[in-house]
């Protein structure tokens, strides 16, 4: 039997109004030796029928229904049963371009098949438009690809999501790499970290394949998880896990600006989104005095702040000031959406 180059896994729960076209996506793939690994993860809708019927049609798809166990538990999962050479991560409410896997396994053989390939993609918005997530990296100017070691700039500027890229299969099993269970809000951050730094070569592609669909309801940036609380667990383990690997001095002002950064993103959505009731106003100063007690030692002069409103934030939250961390926040979505309004109508 030929061995696939490609082992995508897809896991499934009650996405059946988007996952025929996520499924197109890679059925109709123009490389053909791939494998699909779908694991329905306790669908309560018809997307078990749905996923059924293209196995059926399909001899590469391999179909595997379980009880709810969490995204974490159903990529592991698919890690285990992979066959291929590379694993892609794609979500089931999302899709790629067709030509994807050929011209990564196109790049992955030009570049001596490292361990760890990061794309572009697309964002896709609730009106269809499609912008695109790039990355910026030194020295690149009209290279369609660019195999690099140098570590910081990989991690300050290339995505976390698991699904923007590839991994090498006999990689993952190596270094034992596999998505934590106890952690349901940002366990592919801590993957991507781990995996990243252990390779210390990642192959970056600077085209767009991948379509991040944020249109719906199960997208990790439209719904807030009630788990936002573990993302302090991550960043307590990306420390860790640099100290073990001997990396800290070289990274430790990266991680402090990805975990900042991804600290002030879930603060600002579940406030935005839901509110401050009493229950949530308690969640996020916890959240608030973790992230004090993770970051009162960081220097602020060697971050990189979006802006500087968030390193105005930062300071406040060093200062131990909760109401003025919560009026900041919600003045500075203000003044994006204003800005915003204002680009729109001019």
């Amino acid at each position: 039997m030929i061995k696939p180059r490609i082992s995508v896994i897809i896991p499934i729960y009650n996405a059946e109004n988007t996952l025929e076209k996520c499924l197109d996506s890679i059925v109709n793939q123009t490389l053909s030796g791939i494998e699909i690994i779908l694991i329905d993860d306790g669908s309560m809708d018809k997307s078990f029928e749905i996923a059924n019927k293209y196995a059926q049609q399909d001899s590469r798809i391999k179909l595997i229904r379980q009880a709810n166990q969490g995204l974490s538990d159903a990529r592991n999962k698919g890690i285990k049963i992979a066959q291929g050479e590379y694993i892609s991560f794609v979500d089931s409410d999302d899709w790629v371009s067709e030509e994807m896997y050929e011209e990564l396994v196109k790049q992955a053989e030009e570049h001596n098949k490292p361990n760890v390939i990061k794309i572009y993609n697309y964002k896709v918005t609730q009106a269809g438009t499609a912008t695109v997530i790039a990355f910026t990296f030194p020295n690149t100017c009209n290279k369609k690809a660019v195999l690099t070691d140098n570590l910081k700039e990989i991690m300050k500027n290339c995505s976390y999501a698991v699904w923007s890229g590839l991994w090498k299969k006999d990689f993952l099993h190596k270094h034992n790499l596999f998505f934590a269970k106890n952690i349901h809000n940002g366990s592919d951050i801590l993957f991507t970290w781990q995996a990243m730094i252990l390779s210390r070569e990642v192959l970056l592609v600077f085209k767009p394949f991948y379509y991040y669909n944020l249109s719906t309801p199960s997208s990790v940036t439209r719904s807030i998880n009630n788990k936002f609380l573990d993302l302090i667990k991550v960043f307590n383990r990306q420390k860790d896990f640099i100290i073990e690997q001997n990396r800290y001095e070289e990274l430790e002002h990266t991680y402090h600006t990805r975990a900042y950064s991804y600290f002030s993103f879930g603060f600002k959505r579940a406030l935005m989104l839901r509110g401050v009731r009493f229950h949530r106003y308690c969640e996020l100063k916890q959240f608030f005095d973790e992230m004090r007690e993770l970051s009162k030692n960081w220097d602020l002069e060697k971050i990189d702040f979006e802006n500087i409103f968030e390193k105005q934030k930062l300071l406040t939250i060093q200062e131990n000031n909760f109401i003025k961390y919560l009026i900041k926040t919600w003045a500075l979505d203000i003044k994006i959406k204003a800005l915003w309004l204002y680009v729109i109508k001019n």
